[in-house]
């Protein structure tokens, strides 16, 4: 409001037109951002440690302020980039304004680009490279499976290209701020309840954070069209619903990040490749019951006791094909990593730091198999959440060490593979290996085996199928109170269990030897 009269101020962004740069397909223009569990995992820390608060860095007008094409070509080794670009018509004018320009000639002259400017391809990375060498110059160093996670003492970062999630305590964020701003100059700093990426942090009185994305979903627009409402249910959406579909089943998948309880209908709808009324229908279904039951990512205050559960389930259908002998069969994982601590008043708490629901990669003939592959699996995809765990407690782990650690063992933090499968649990648990009756499936058994011998899983445990978290990421047609049990900070075991720990005799640990503690 300029002397009592109302004035409208609109951002003007100069972007270039990137799509007619002949270089763009040639270049290494790779941006990475901080993956979904690591921003769990950032929260998790947040209320693992107390004294540590959450904040959200911005870079205003950050593409411009990243390397120059000179500098990014010293950077990386590679040849420097010559990029031209002409001025919007009638835009001249405006430049020849400017001292130094006055005989500037759209028709005979263009303009060179010194800096990797909005609308390049290789912006980002300018621009990515730029902060990281800030980011390394301040201390912070990349965890071994994630180079837009940085940590140090007393002090987490998730990077998103300009935008940067952090906790810690709060002298070190400012004075992460501060450096930060000597090199790309102002920024926004916001902390303790902010919106980043479309998912909103915010830390309670008693240290717990929470995460959602109530105001993302509201904004979520089931599929209406009258073609959809006329329409039989088997077939085949016309191509607007069918495009319909697709864009809100993908809006769908990014809720996941906080709304594990859908996964499994999310799994389901991205294994239709021609859509019918029917998908459709339910695709909008998904989008409704979500709405209408907000849920929010509860990682209560708690201190970490250096434990991690691996829920693993799997789901397996044999179907009957079109024809008489045709026989189609379909097995689906689910995984859950839960991080186990004691809060305040000495109750047992948990966090969800990573959800896995895939369809399995492998054939699958029998619920042995399925149950079986999807721990071998899981463990797999599950490491390098165990590795940064590990990683956040004792610093950054050397490419030797984590050599070490996969060949000899050792692994700080104590692993508990949890099954609901009996048979399973006898494969692992039993003092003499039998062959399963599936010959292909013994290396699977003996290299779960391994990893116990090898204390990179410490215990295997098997719950009643009742208590199993993982259960919803498998099967549709179950409740889902398990998985927001644990999505709000619970997890207990109401029925028998049994744990088998293997005798693990003295070594060595020499993956762990050289760690130095934060």
């Amino acid at each position: 409001q300029d002397n009592g009269e109302w004035c409208r101020i609109i951002r003007m962004r100069l972007v270039l037109r990137g799509f007619m740069d002949l270089d763009a397909f040639n270049l290494e223009a790779f941006a990475g951002t901080a993956r979904r569990t690591r921003q769990r995992l950032l929260a998790s820390e947040a209320a693992c440690n107390k004294g540590f608060i959450i904040a959200s860095l911005d870079i205003d007008k950050a593409f411009l302020k990243g390397f120059t094409y000179k500098e990014l070509a010293a950077a990386t080794g590679e040849q420097e980039r010559l990029v031209c670009f002409k001025l919007p018509a009638g835009s001249a004018a405006i430049l020849r304004t400017i001292k130094g320009c006055e005989n500037y000639d759209e028709s005979r002259h263009c303009l060179e680009s010194l800096k990797a400017g909005t609308g390049t391809k290789d912006a980002p990375r300018a621009f990515s490279l730029k902060l990281k060498k800030t980011t390394g110059g301040f201390g912070l160093q990349s965890t071994s499976f994630d180079p837009e996670f940085e940590i140090m003492k007393d002090l987490r970062t998730a990077k998103h290209v300009d935008d940067v999630n952090m906790t810690g305590k709060e002298p070190k964020i400012d004075a992460y701020v501060e450096a930060v701003k000597e090199v790309f100059g102002s920024c926004k700093v916001t902390k303790h309840s902010f919106t980043n990426c479309s998912v909103h942090y915010e830390m309670l009185p008693d240290g717990s954070v929470e995460m959602d994305q109530d105001d993302y979903v509201t904004t979520l627009r089931p599929i209406v069209s009258p073609e959809l409402t006329g329409g039989t249910a088997e077939a085949t959406a016309t191509e607007s619903v069918a495009a319909q579909f697709v864009s809100l089943r993908g809006a769908l998948a990014y809720t996941t990040i906080t709304q594990a309880w859908i996964q499994v209908y999310i799994v389901a709808m991205q294994r239709v490749q021609v859509p019918t009324n029917l998908d459709a229908r339910r695709v909008n279904a998904v989008t409704r019951k979500l709405q209408k039951e907000l849920k929010k990512m509860i990682y209560p205050a708690m201190a970490c006791e250096g434990k991690i559960d691996l829920h693993s389930d799997s789901g397996y259908r044999r179907l009957t094909g079109d024809g008489d002998d045709e026989v189609k069969r379909y097995g689906i994982r689910g995984l859950n990593v839960l991080r186990r601590g004691k809060t305040a008043d000495g109750k047992d708490a948990v966090h969800l730091v990573e959800t896995i629901c895939k369809s399995h990669r492998l054939q699958i003939r029998s619920s042995y198999a399925a149950e079986t592959i999807a721990a071998a699996h899981g463990v797999d995809e599950a490491y390098p959440t165990m590795v940064t765990i590990q990683e956040l407690a004792h610093g950054v782990m050397t490419p030797e060490q984590l050599k070490k650690l996969w060949e000899y063992g050792g692994l700080l933090v104590e692993v508990t593979l949890t099954t609901d499968a009996e048979s399973r649990y006898k494969s692992l648990t039993s003092k003499d290996l039998k062959v399963p009756t599936e010959k292909t499936l013994m290396g699977h058994v003996s290299w779960i085996r391994e990893m116990m011998m090898l204390d990179l899983i410490h215990a295997v445990q098997w719950c009643d199928t009742r208590d199993m978290t993982a259960d919803g990421h498998t099967k549709g047609s179950v409740d889902r109170h398990l998985l927001l049990e644990v999505m709000s900070g619970r997890q207990a075991f109401v029925h028998e269990c049994k744990t088998y720990s293997p005798h693990r005799g003295e070594r060595q640990n020499t993956a762990g030897s050289h760690l130095v503690n934060f």
